[in-house]
């Protein structure tokens, strides 16, 4: 499968073209080959695409766990059948070796096979003890609702996937940007998985842009509960301070080693 020519966005099911004027240009860090051009994204197609992410998360979230297990059975089915051609995108999109990026997919596919544990989960109900007597509380575990996914650019599949798939998995809808210099590993290889596998239109949205377009917008759109970022100390403080003062989750991973 030729992954080059996923050059759009992919919003409510459906792969769209970038509306700004603006282009970037997709290149192998390596030798400078020129992988593709993208149009990016604007912001008011991020705000559309976190009102379509909101829709449709409560049916999705109904959604039986036999449902969305047979959706991820499907995504570890594409990575399995298209494997060397997504091998090559990686080395070529990162730059990296061929050993690197085989490490890369079997992560990528471990997570998503860890995954399938998860929406059993939510069938779950435990009973914790009540301070009155003759009570008993249950807890109850849900989803919760739409989840902000910002990756980065050196292990952009693994690191994107690691947020992408329990959040699916767990009844939750997700609007998702990877760098731009990582496009296709990062975010467009992962959209076309879960296109095969037949994931509810609106589920996983996956937006090609920058932050000259969108500003601040993944971060403070009042759709999304949890913000999921991996990247540099000063960007996740930065998350940190938004996100508290909208009293949102977050997963941060930040730098050092």
């Amino acid at each position: 499968m030729d992954f080059t020519t996923l050059n759009k966005s992919f919003i409510n099911g459906e792969w769209v073209e970038g509306q700004s004027s603006r282009t970037f240009n997709n290149q192998n860090p390596y030798n400078g080959e020129e992988l593709q051009t993208i149009k990016l994204a604007t912001l008011n197609q991020l705000e559309d695409t976190f009102l379509k992410a909101k829709e449709v998360q409560k049916s999705w979230a109904k959604t039986s766990a036999e449902e969305k297990k047979q959706v991820l059975n499907k995504v570890i089915e594409f990575y399995e059948q298209n494997r060397d051609d997504i091998i090559d995108i990686i080395t070529r999109e990162t730059g990296g070796s061929v050993i690197k990026a085989n490490v890369e997919v079997d992560l990528t596919i471990g997570l998503v096979k860890e995954a399938l544990t998860m929406p059993d989960e939510l069938d779950k109900v435990e009973e914790v003890p009540a301070g009155i007597e003759n009570r008993v509380n249950r807890v109850h575990k849900l989803p919760l609702g739409v989840i902000t996914s910002i990756s980065p650019f050196n292990f952009p599949m693994n690191l994107s996937m690691r947020t992408i798939a329990p959040a699916i998995a767990l009844g939750n809808s997700v609007v998702h940007k990877p760098d731009a210099q990582t496009a296709m590993s990062g975010g467009s290889i992962i959209a076309k998985a879960f296109e095969y596998a037949g994931l509810p239109k609106g589920v996983f949205n996956c937006l090609l842009t920058d932050l000259d377009e969108i500003g601040d917008a993944m971060l403070e759109s009042p759709h999304s509960q949890l913000i999921s970022f991996t990247g540099s100390t000063p960007v996740g403080k930065h998350i940190g301070k938004i996100a508290g003062g909208m009293l949102k989750r977050v997963a941060l991973e930040l730098g050092g080693k």
